[in-house]
């Protein structure tokens, strides 16, 4: 049986050595305070293997949650509560991160946090007063504070030429997200599309997910005057941004679109309406003097055209919930929720009796018996709570994003293929005594078969810079499953891995079928 202990020193060791070799390939001194984060781990587990092995993952565990993965999530969660605005709750989060992370590598410092909330009461000079004492820091936070200042005082050209002189300071996300208005509000726009295309197309692996590339993206399609394209992402991936912002920038838009007079309209009105002082002096400015919306040249245009195609087609999938439209997927957990129940009531879920009854793989019984019907039914049983967790958990995660793409029926028949798949491997394996599996239960062959089906539809594309990332994370994933199984004997590893090469071949088979249609 596979113990939590054991589960939980897995995740702290392999999860810092990862981050640590991200770290050394992106060679950048704001990972400083996470490389040390990382080895404080690693320690930890070192030390709780030699003195108390029996808890070594849980002491591993607490100290990979405090010191890297409360810190990540929460510099997740701060960039969306700025995306919403909800600047107090933003500076809450921020002063937790900074106790458990305490390194100047966040361009979020509390007191950066209470600027932007003095300057929307109205209280500039105040915020000016206290970005002047933040900037000279050498840090994240002091280019922040630096490129804020041109920010809150509406200096956009002073902001580019900033920014033009050390283009290193945009490494910061938050530093980059105003670079990119400036260049919208001084008509650089060509620029504007170039940079977003370089920085989407060449990102640097995030070790925290940077939710105002979404916004940057806004951006881009406010300026560019897409206005239809905003108002979807708007109902899509930003619909947690105020009613007022999503005006300000669809007036923007309108006005980009040459439609001048709407954009009056809503602007003068939502001047009326808004407490925000930032805002409003924004709005002020575009009421006094709209930016210059220079024509893109043919490749510009070219190439703002293929950001959209590309950028909205994976933008469609945030309109939804994430279950949205995935009967296939809770049909799935529901039906092994049910065998799960009736394991419990037949004798017990770690009874390996009662998993026999109800069709546990077992190759030998398979091989000399023909009782086939165990390759399917294996499928929907479990080895205790902590298994069928895991197990629906990473269905519910990675399954509906492959269904919405595929169909739910194509889902159902690739789901049960890779685990018929994953269990032929198993027994034609032990049938060439390669391995030494007496009795198989689990869902993770087919989780694995689902991961592997995208794979296979992701290689059609795999020219393109997103199809690329996602087979790199693919690739990732099988590695870490690859390595969890080697280290856990409970665990079969050629379940496993069939299960993946069999959705390899399905999700191969389906992208021949979809050669004509856009990628995906």
């Amino acid at each position: 049986m596979i113990d939590l202990n054991h589960i939980l020193l897995f995740i702290a060791i392999v999860s810092p050595l990862i981050l640590l070799a991200r770290i050394a390939q992106l060679r950048s001194p704001r990972n400083h305070g996470w490389r040390i984060a990382a080895v404080i781990v690693l320690a930890a587990c070192a030390l709780a293997w030699w003195f108390l092995p029996s808890i070594a993952g849980f002491v591993g565990g607490t100290f990979w949650c405090l010191l890297l993965l409360i810190p990540s999530v929460s510099e997740r969660k701060i960039d969306d509560l700025l995306v919403a605005r909800r600047l107090a709750r933003a500076r809450q989060l921020a002063v937790v991160r900074r106790i458990l992370h305490p390194w100047e590598d966040s361009p979020h410092r509390p007191a950066l946090l209470d600027c932007l909330a003095l300057a929307s009461s109205g209280r500039l000079d105040r915020a000016l007063d206290q970005l002047a004492t933040e900037r000279a820091a050498p840090t994240p936070a002091g280019s922040f504070a630096s490129a804020l200042t041109f920010a809150l005082t509406e200096n956009w050209a002073a902001l580019v030429e900033w920014c033009r002189r050390d283009l290193s300071v945009t490494a910061n996300p938050a530093v980059l997200s105003l670079y990119f208005r400036a260049l919208g509000e001084t008509g650089a726009l060509e620029e504007l599309v170039r940079q977003f295309a370089s920085r989407r197309a060449s990102r640097e692996p995030e070790l925290t997910n940077d939710s105002l590339a979404r916004f940057d993206f806004a951006l881009v399609l406010a300026f560019a005057g897409r206005t239809n394209d905003l108002v979807r992402l708007f109902a899509g991936d930003l619909r947690q941004m105020p009613l007022e912002q999503r005006q300000f920038w669809l007036a923007t838009a309108e006005l980009a679109a040459g439609d001048g007079r709407a954009a009056r309209e809503r602007l003068e009105k939502l001047r009326a309406e808004t407490r925000d002082a930032v805002l409003r002096r924004s709005i002020d400015r575009r009421l006094g003097q709209a930016p210059e919306f220079p024509p893109f040249s043919a490749a510009g245009a070219m190439l703002l055209a293929r950001l959209v195609a590309e950028t909205m087609g994976t933008q469609q999938a945030g309109t939804r919930p994430r279950t949205s439209g995935t009967p296939a997927v809770w049909g799935l957990i529901l039906l092994n929720v049910a065998m799960f129940g009736a394991e419990w009531i037949f004798g017990g879920t770690t009874n390996t009796q009662t998993l026999h009854n109800l069709g546990a793989l077992e190759p030998d019984a398979v091989i000399r018996q023909h009782e086939y019907w165990r390759l399917l039914t294996a499928l929907f049983l479990h080895y205790g709570a902590l298994h069928i967790s895991f197990n629906l958990y990473a269905l519910y995660l990675l399954g509906p994003e492959l269904e919405r793409m595929i169909g739910s029926f194509k889902f159902t028949i690739s789901y049960l293929l890779a685990g018929l798949g994953s269990s032929a491997g198993v027994v034609l394996l032990r049938a060439l005594d390669l391995t030494n599996a007496d009795l198989l239960v689990g869902a993770s062959g087919c989780v694995m078969g689902v991961i592997g089906v995208s794979a296979g539809l992701l290689l059609r594309h795999r020219q393109s810079p997103l199809a690329g990332r996602r087979l790199r994370n693919i690739v990732v994933i099988v590695v870490l499953q690859t390595a969890f199984d080697l280290s856990t004997p409970q665990v079969s590893l050629a379940a496993h891995l069939s299960g993946f090469v069999t959705g390899v071949a399905i999700g191969m088979i389906l992208a021949g079928q979809r050669r004509r249609s856009a990628p995906f």
